[in-house]
């Protein structure tokens, strides 16, 4: 059996304009609507607490995440990630919406969205929802 190698399709290069004016988006998005729901740090609680909500552009994903810190131990706090939303940038303007299961799969919402239905879909979709 004869194996042939062939050049798969271009996909976008990381920095292009629809990534750039998408990031910028998310940003705003998470100015408007998940930082205000941050509640004060409370360094007596023994459970992990949500501190910040930051964008973050890895390849052709962009993503909005949660950042966590745990409570002291032995003086050492410790902060971790996680994901609630990813834009995948497929091809030109369009975007693929995703959401992160509790096993760490990404499950597509839609794909082919236009930057501002995105955005929209994300501000709509209780799975997107800031926790409480």
């Amino acid at each position: 059996m004869n194996r042939i190698w062939v050049k798969e399709a271009a996909r976008p290069k990381v920095g292009t304009p629809a990534q750039s004016a998408a990031l910028a988006a998310l940003q705003q998005l998470v100015e408007e609507r998940y930082r205000p729901t941050l509640p004060a740090f409370d360094p007596a609680c023994p459970f992990n607490q949500r501190v910040d909500y930051i964008t973050r552009r890895r390849g052709r994903f962009l993503y909005i995440m949660t950042i966590y810190e745990t409570p002291e131990r032995d003086g050492v706090r410790e902060r971790f990630e996680s994901s609630v939303a990813r834009l995948e940038n497929s091809t030109g303007p369009w975007f693929t919406l995703a959401w992160q299961r509790h096993t760490g799969q990404w499950i597509s919402i839609e794909a082919g969205l236009a930057l501002d239905d995105a955005i929209q879909l994300v501000r709509k979709l209780p799975l997107f929802e800031p926790e409480l």
